[in-house]
């Protein structure tokens, strides 16, 4: 980089290269005070070490003509003086990097290195930097590594830096530097030297006390196994010898790669059977050995969830005004299923949704009661008719399969129940900006059965519009999810995307009497942005979705495919399922305890929160935040009387709900985070004055409505109870 932005990426940098003596330390106390923690007195002196470290930072990026000068102000501030202290810097002309050479004595080593120069970053003209020297000595390094010279150490390459040469011109402004890399005059022939892999012994079962050396002379072993060039020295038979062949990348007679070794190594550690693994190297000529020594854990475990979640707000319909969600999941894992590293949880879950409200307008307490038992077990391979191309390099490849059963009790509304199946796979694979994570279900199967309550009948008969997202059918179909996390040049930054498309029923309509499956696309997308801050974070989401129901009766996807909004990570204004749809009061006015969950076809939100904090006691960390949610969901197709539901691009700003507030987050020593949001409807798009927004002049905590029931007072706020962060 050059001019301006060279200058400010230097001052940004340098500004972390003061002085302890003469920092400013500061500490967060609540939001809006941050006083000095310790005073120091200044010295003059104090400014040589800086200007020193300023100094060598700059050489070591091309300024070598750098000068620097320090001066300082006095101001009183009540009882005390203050310093304000300053360094100007000269840069003077940077160095710049006139020729590159690789000088290795090794044709063979040479050659390859002048085959892969392309991929260099170092190039010419470029402003000296270390940084970048060193980058260009770790990139040869790894290309050795990865290209059979297993013994090769880094400090095998040094550079020769020569700014003095006679073909140098000296006498102009501008300075030049000739760079050469080189073999360090220590270099012996093993370390130049290329090795075949050949043969990989597993010890899946020792003991973390056993001494790992005294294992390695024994040629032979009792109980071994072997495979070709697979060796399984096992105690204990708990573990097959197919587990190592399908994770390991090393083919035997090849070329040894680090790459291939060191994901060899993460493929046994990912599947978390062994509490360490220690590798160690046999060299035998130009013939390499591997040998693994794992200490393995408990395979099988319980686990115990808890989940808490609170809405609290005054809703229309009295049933979901406060409501309390408890839930508990119990889970057996089994990390070593049929003794081939299989993983396989059964998992019990239930919940209830519980109106704490008084039950005097005769709801019962408990409004929603939900139960689920499922069975997954994943395959740490691909199970596939065919072989994939190794070069593609993908990672930690899975094969699962999950089946459940769940049980839902609406109170006087429906039940309903649903049996799912679905198998797929799943792989990672990586670039060097960006890690890849691929899940891919070829087959879904869910059955679903409603059993609707006399009253919930009456409901759908009187508000005809329900009655399209409460149709009967089954899902077959298939799902497709990609997450990207981002790297970026800066550590304080995360980005993470998730993208994912579902079908069901499109495939089949090469077959007849395919009725009773639901046809549809539901396409969704979810953007997260984190940036670390100097006193706190700034966190940010944008999600979006789109369904399209192909079945002809229907204009919506069925409601368990459909969106929702409002609660604990969601818009944190309004109670759970009771935003939208769109500007549409239709589910407001149809009468006092009627069915108000609100679910779309379309969804759009974005949030923005700033998590800052507060004081510490003990382990226990108190933080805050300050949020902004906005967002809706619409349907895609008109209902008849209710065009204010269906998504409109014109009317979009107009449907747009935003809510603001604050929140409460007590962090159990990094174990646990209890939250407890407060969130205000700025603007709601069913308020029927001001365009919806608040009217600050005639400021109120709640506001009337109307129905057919009579009149009803509905909060303009809402507290949510949760656990963990929102996004």
């Amino acid at each position: 980089m050059q001019g301006d932005s060279q200058n400010k990426i230097l001052t940004n940098e340098l500004s972390s290269y003061w002085d302890d003596s003469l920092k400013v330390v500061r500490e967060r106390f609540l939001l809006f005070f941050n006083p000095i923690k310790n005073t120091i007195k200044f010295d003059s002196s104090y400014f040589l070490n800086t200007k020193k470290v300023m100094k060598n930072y700059l050489n070591a990026h091309g300024y070598f003509e750098a000068s620097l000068s320090d001066s300082f102000s006095i101001t009183n501030y009540k009882k005390e003086k203050r310093v304000t202290t300053y360094i100007k810097i000269k840069l003077g002309v940077p160095t710049r990097i006139s020729s590159i050479r690789y000088s290795f004595k090794d044709s063979s080593l040479n050659n390859l290195i002048q085959k892969n120069s392309y991929y260099s970053k170092l190039k010419i003209q470029n402003i000296f930097d270390n940084q970048l020297i060193l980058n260009e000595i770790d990139r040869l390094y790894i290309l050795l590594l990865n290209n059979g010279y297993a013994k090769f150490q880094r400090e095998n390459i040094f550079v020769e830096v020569d700014t003095l040469s006679s073909d140098i011109d000296t006498s102009s402004k501008k300075k030049e530097a000739k760079l050469n890399f080189l073999l360090s005059p220590f270099t012996n022939n093993e370390q130049t030297k290329i090795f075949f892999i050949r043969n990989q012994y597993y010890y899946p079962d020792l003991l973390p006390t056993q001494f790992l050396d005294t294992f390695l002379p024994y040629s032979s072993w009792p109980n071994q196994k072997t495979n070709k060039n697979f060796y399984l020295r096992s105690t204990s038979n708990l573990f097959k010898l197919s587990i190592f062949k399908t994770q390991s990348l090393m083919a035997f007679g090849r070329l040894y790669k680090d790459s291939a070794f060191k994901t060899t190594v993460s493929n046994l550690n990912l599947l978390n059977c062994w509490r360490q693994i220690n590798p160690k190297f046999i060299f035998d000529g130009d013939s390499l050995d591997f040998h693994f020594f794992m200490s393995a854990i408990k395979p099988k475990s319980w686990i115990l969830d808890l989940e808490l979640s609170n809405n609290t707000g005054t809703s229309i319909d009295p049933s979901t005004a406060n409501l309390l969600g408890v839930g508990t999941n119990i889970t057996y894992k089994n990390k070593n299923f049929l003794k081939r590293a299989y993983t396989t949880n059964l998992n019990f879950k239930i919940g209830t949704e519980i109106n704490i409200k008084s039950n005097t307008a005769g709801f019962l307490v408990s409004q929603t009661f939900n139960t689920l038992l499922g069975f997954n077990i994943l395959i740490p391979r691909f199970i596939l008719p065919f072989s994939i191309n190794p070069n593609l390099n993908l990672l930690n490849k899975k094969t699962f399969i999950n089946l459940s059963l769940g049980y839902t009790d609406r109170y006087s509304y429906f039940t309903s129940q649903v049996i799912s199946a679905n198998f797929g796979y799943e792989w990672r694979y990586q670039k060097p900006k960006n890690q890849f994570l691929f899940v891919y279900r070829p087959l879904n199967f869910e059955i679903y059965q409603i059993n609707k309550r006399d009253s919930f009948l009456q409901l759908l008969a009187a508000n005809p519009f329900l009655l399209a997202s409460f149709n009967q059918g089954n899902v077959i179909g298939q799902n497709f999810t990609m997450i990207i996390n981002f790297k970026k040049s800066t550590e304080n930054v995360s980005q993470t995307l998730r993208f994912n498309v579902e079908e069901s029923g499109l495939l089949l309509n090469l077959f007849k009497n395919t009725n009773s499956i639901y046809k549809f696309i539901k396409i969704d997308a979810d953007f997260r942005i984190i940036k670390l801050l100097p006193k706190g974070e700034l966190a940010y989401r944008l999600i979006g979705g789109y369904g399209y129901n192909f079945n002809s009766q229907f204009f919506t996807l069925p409601f368990f495919k459909q969106y929702t909004s409002g609660g604990v990570n969601s818009m944190r204004g309004w109670v759970v399922r009771q935003l939208g749809l769109g500007s549409s009061i239709t589910q407001d006015t149809v009468g006092l305890n009627s069915y108000r969950d609100r679910f779309g076809d379309i969804q759009f939100e974005t949030n923005l929160e700033y998590r800052f904090k507060m004081f510490k006691f003990g382990s226990v960390e108190f933080n805050s935040c300050l949020f902004v949610d906005i967002g809706n969901i619409w349907n895609l197709k008109s209902a008849a009387n209710d065009k204010n539901s269906v998504f409109n691009i014109s009317r979009l700003f107009q449907d747009l709900a935003i809510a603001v507030g604050t929140g409460l987050r007590i962090d159990l020593a990094n174990y646990l985070i209890i939250r407890l949001d407060f969130g205000f409807k700025l603007k709601d798009p069913t308020r029927t004055y001001n365009n919806g927004w608040i009217d600050i002049s005639n400021f109120k905590w709640n506001e009337t409505k109307y129905n057919s029931g009579g009149s009803f007072k509905i909060d303009n706020f809402a507290f949510q109870l949760g656990i963990g962060l929102p996004f």
